[in-house]
């Protein structure tokens, strides 16, 4: 198990060598709790990492995961979304359901970081569709 720094460390590398220009100035990689800002916060504690998230003086979210690779899934789950809603904004056509180009680059950048994010994202896009499937008006 690493330590909150040594994760930090990884964290950022990781994603670093793949998205170069990704800024994760609003993850905290520190330890979090009710009096924390709003946030999200990701650490190490009682071999485990957290992923916490704190809203309104409320720890909203405290995921506890047991491998890095969660924790990376997480973050990118994190930052992706802001950078795939831009991405919609800018090439959705007219009368297009706008998550065709959200879920379009969400698994362009998840496929980034291996097969096996791809996948896990391809089905969670599915299971999403399945349930609220798109809604395109011509």
């Amino acid at each position: 198990m690493l330590s909150t720094i040594e994760l930090e460390f990884e964290i950022k590398n990781t994603i670093k060598q793949v998205l170069p220009d990704l800024e994760l100035t609003h993850i905290n990689f520190c330890h979090g709790n009710e009096s924390s800002p709003e946030g999200v916060y990701i650490f190490s504690e009682n071999e485990a990492y957290h992923f916490l998230f704190t809203e309104k003086g409320i720890i909203q979210v405290d995921t506890i995961l047991d491998n890095i690779r969660d924790v990376l899934w997480n973050v990118l789950c994190e930052v992706s979304f802001d950078i795939s809603n831009k991405f919609a904004i800018k090439y959705t056509k007219d009368g297009e359901d706008f998550r065709r180009k959200v879920f379009e680059k969400e698994l362009e950048i998840f496929s980034l970081f291996g097969k096996d994010f791809r996948d896990r994202k391809e089905k969670e896009i599915q299971d999403i569709l399945l349930d609220n499937p798109y809604k395109d008006v011509n």
